[in-house]
């Protein structure tokens, strides 16, 4: 192995030869940029000559090393990075939601396309298929990305993540219910629907050997007519 300059960059050649040439896989290249400003800011941790990384006592993957091209104090670099911190976290907040919801209108989007395949009606139907589905897609979503964030949460501010948590179940009760509901109401209506062969003014349908009597003739389904 050895190291090669050519151009404006440094290469580590993993298979070094004296002529410095031939790229080849997992060799890496380097380039470096100097930059010049009257005020520099850093925030590290000074080892002999040199700045380093400043690594938690709790956890090594946790470090600090800020720098800012200005004059700036410790509190100025810890509060631009908590601001970048806050905005990338919320970027990546609304990403996931954003991403959960497309994830599962992309795995229901199938019914709305079988939906299409009906003659005549099919395009009509596939849209208000496809909205249903956008909507139960958004829900379900919601529910499953607050499941995921507030048991995040419960370890770290159990202030956040247990109301999170209800919210998350809360939106399940109602689909449950929302469901359920719909479920009753269609029995409903298909029960409602065959009551209209109750009797009525001591009339009567009877398909056998009776008939169906209004005023003073019938229909008979069996051995009758039809008389008015």
């Amino acid at each position: 192995t050895g190291v090669s300059a050519s151009g404006d960059y440094l290469y580590y050649r993993y298979n070094y030869n004296s002529a410095g040439v031939n790229d080849e896989v997992g060799d890496l290249r380097r380039t470096f940029t100097l930059g010049t400003a009257d005020f520099a800011s850093v925030l590290a941790q000074q080892e002999g000559g040199q700045l380093i990384p400043w690594k938690s006592p709790y956890d090594s993957d946790y470090t600090i090393f800020l720098a800012a091209g200005t004059e700036q104090s410790a509190d100025d670099l810890f509060t631009a990075a908590e601001e970048s911190n806050y905005t990338l976290t919320w970027l990546l907040r609304v990403g996931t939601f954003f991403f959960t919801v497309v994830g599962l209108f992309c795995i229901f989007s199938p019914l709305a396309e079988l939906a299409d395949l009906v003659p005549c009606v099919g395009p009509m139907l596939s849209g208000l298929v496809s909205t249903v589905l956008c909507a139960v897609s958004c829900a379900a979503g919601f529910m499953c990305w607050l499941i995921v964030v507030g048991c995040a949460w419960v370890i770290y501010r159990p202030w956040i993540g247990i109301p999170l948590l209800l919210a998350a179940i809360a939106i399940g009760v109602f689909l449950c219910f929302f469901r359920a509901n719909h479920i009753s109401h269609q029995q409903a209506e298909a029960e409602a629907g065959g009551g209209q062969m109750m009797p009525m003014d001591g009339s009567g349908y009877n398909n056998g050997g009776g008939g169906f009597n209004n005023g003073g003739g019938g229909f008979n389904n069996g051995g009758g007519g039809v008389s008015c």
